[in-house]
């Protein structure tokens, strides 16, 4: 398999570190999307997302925010998308 991952390790937040099972994250959106979308494109996409939550304070919920808006970046993907345009 030659795709090239991007890079996701624990980040610091807040004097602290974010620890986040990036793994964990892709699969659970890759099962949300019904697998329409590549596993490397969750990858990046997670780690466009990841940076927004970096000065969080409270860490608990950041993967469950992560997952929200990364479903609802490709999800929005999806929508442009048309079957006029996929002709």
């Amino acid at each position: 398999m030659s795709e090239s991952w991007p890079k996701l390790e624990s980040r610091e937040v807040a004097g602290g570190t974010l620890d986040l099972d990036v793994e964990s994250l892709v699969e659970q959106i890759w099962t949300d999307l019904g697998g329409q979308v590549s596993r490397l494109a969750i990858r990046h996409k997670v780690a466009d997302v990841i940076p927004a939550f970096q000065d969080a304070r409270i860490t608990a919920y950041v993967p469950i925010f992560v997952r929200r808006r990364t479903v609802e970046q490709l999800r929005a993907g999806f929508s442009e998308i048309t079957p006029q345009s996929a002709q």
